[in-house]
């Protein structure tokens, strides 16, 4: 993982909340990034425009129904199910499940909001 962090220089790196043992792989990414980003900052400078890679946990909830939707095999055909749910992971994170939840509804229905 040290590797990947220091060729692709990622802004965030989610990990999917599914149990227990994501809290503690959270702790580990943390403890990782804080040795690369020690041990190479001449390295990262430049490479990362804000000197820094977060790390979070993420629900997959949602993710995970939008992984066998049609939208999402029609929108990611050629990929697996697992790429589609982090393709769901990473735009809930940007603009929230809302988009992703949406989604899932299809093109044929509307949703109509109530101003009064």
């Amino acid at each position: 993982m040290q590797d990947f962090v220091l060729e692709h220089v990622p802004h965030v790196i989610l990990v999917a909340a599914a149990g227990q043992h994501s809290q503690t792989l959270e702790f580990y990414i943390h403890s990782m990034l804080g040795a690369v980003l020690n041990d190479n900052a001449k390295v990262l400078t430049g490479r990362s425009e804000s000197g820094t890679i977060t790390a979070f946990l993420a629900d997959q909830t949602i993710a995970q129904l939008w992984e066998t939707s049609a939208a999402a095999r029609e929108e990611l055909t050629d990929q697996p199910p697992l790429v589609r749910r982090a393709v769901a992971m990473a735009r809930a994170a940007i603009s929230g499940n809302l988009p992703v939840l949406c989604s899932l509804a299809g093109r044929t229905l509307y949703f109509l909001a109530n101003s009064d």
